[in-house]
């Protein structure tokens, strides 16, 4: 008993005297400022290193030598990018589903804009709405710009900065498409909120905002019903 007794009172002075020695070789951030202060390689070094990796890393781009070739690569890259980026892990149903749109009516300005109402569906059952800002006079084909803003939950395409935007797109005679972002303006309302919805998206390891932002473009091209130039 007594030899047990010394042995175990050895061993809690050993944790003893390494428990303080482990508190005591603790650092404070002063004590580790002048340290730290001197600086191992200089900024522009490290930045030369870093660019001279990743140069050597780089793929080389592809150089065509024919229109044909350039338009085979245009579609080959194309497809990569609807089909494995904006509409990977969705459903068929949905990436297939013709656009469908309510035209609720325009607002005139008079001043070489008008405003447009549109009701529409992101997704088979899933409504939203938006704002098209056309040119008065309108002749041939014209580019199109899709406004995607988030964050502005309270007002949303209403936002002052927003429409100004729109605005002055139309008045350089192009379209600019204002949706309403997810839990934004209308659909920040109690019934509108939908706060589900990109659940099923980050489990399946996808971005509900590709659908909606890739919609909104096929909203303008339905409404138009031909070809047009989207920039986003």
């Amino acid at each position: 008993m007594e030899y047990s007794a010394a042995v175990q009172a050895i061993r809690l002075s050993v944790l003893f005297l390494i428990g303080g020695t482990a508190i005591e070789a603790q650092s404070r951030s002063n004590d580790l400022a002048a340290i730290l202060a001197k600086l191992l390689e200089t900024p522009d070094a490290v930045s030369f290193q870093l660019r001279q990796y990743l140069y050597q890393r780089l793929p080389k781009l592809p150089s065509p030598s024919s229109a044909q070739q350039w338009s085979a690569e245009t579609r080959r890259i194309r497809k990569h990018l609807v089909d494995d980026v904006i509409f990977h892990g969705w459903p068929r149903e949905w990436v297939d589903a013709p656009p469908k749109f309510e035209d609720l009516g325009v607002i005139e300005s008079g001043h070489g804009y008008r405003m447009r109402k549109l009701r529409y569906e992101i997704v088979p059952d899933f409504q939203s709405t938006a704002i098209l800002d056309e040119p008065e006079r309108l002749e041939g084909k014209v580019p199109a710009v899709l406004n995607v803003n988030g964050h502005e939950y309270g007002m949303g395409k209403a936002t002052e900065y927003k429409q100004k935007r729109c605005i002055n797109i139309a008045l350089h005679g192009m379209f600019a498409l204002s949706a309403e972002w997810l839990g934004c303006g209308e659909l920040n309302s109690p019934e509108n909120r939908h706060p589900a919805f990109p659940l099923p998206a980050w489990r399946s390891g996808t971005d509900s905002t590709r659908h909606l932002n890739w919609r909104n473009a096929k909203e303008i091209r339905g409404y138009h019903r031909e070809p047009l130039r989207i920039v986003i």
